[in-house]
């Protein structure tokens, strides 16, 4: 087997594994208001849709400058096939589907790192923070 066999090989069977659907979004523009001057947004633009894959690691504690106190947060990433993106801190996930756990679909999730960042990967390994957990709608 040469080393691009199983590379491919490889990436075959990280995909089988991306099951739930994500939708990264890039902000872009200058801020808008609505007409009372409420509601600032900012026109986005598709990224990548397609196959995903959401990890989260063992807490670990941050310190909270404000109020002097630890806070444990949980190391997210979320992977997607060889040839997504690149992606950029900032960039948004949004979990649209996910067959295996119904419980993650609308978490909401903010890139913190650049990606791609690794030759002869298997997948995309992209580090993220939740930022708007499950809303308790249909599934929680």
């Amino acid at each position: 087997m040469t080393i691009h066999t199983a590379l491919l090989a490889g990436r075959a069977a990280a995909e089988r594994l991306m099951r739930a659907t994500i939708l990264v979004e890039r902000e872009t523009g200058p801020i808008v208001y609505d007409e009372d001057g409420a509601n600032p947004r900012r026109e986005a633009v598709t990224v990548y849709r397609g196959r995903g894959k959401v990890q989260s690691y063992e807490g670990h504690e941050q310190p909270v400058t404000a109020a002097g106190q630890a806070i444990a947060m949980l190391r997210t990433r979320v992977d997607v096939p060889v040839g997504s993106g690149p992606f950029i801190p900032g960039d948004r996930v949004k979990i649209l589907e996910n067959p295996d756990d119904p419980i993650l679909e609308t978490v909401e999730l903010r890139i913190a790192a650049l990606a791609p960042f690794k030759s002869m990967a298997t997948a995309y390994r992209v580090f993220a923070d939740i930022v708007k957990p499950n809303s308790g709608g249909a599934h929680g």
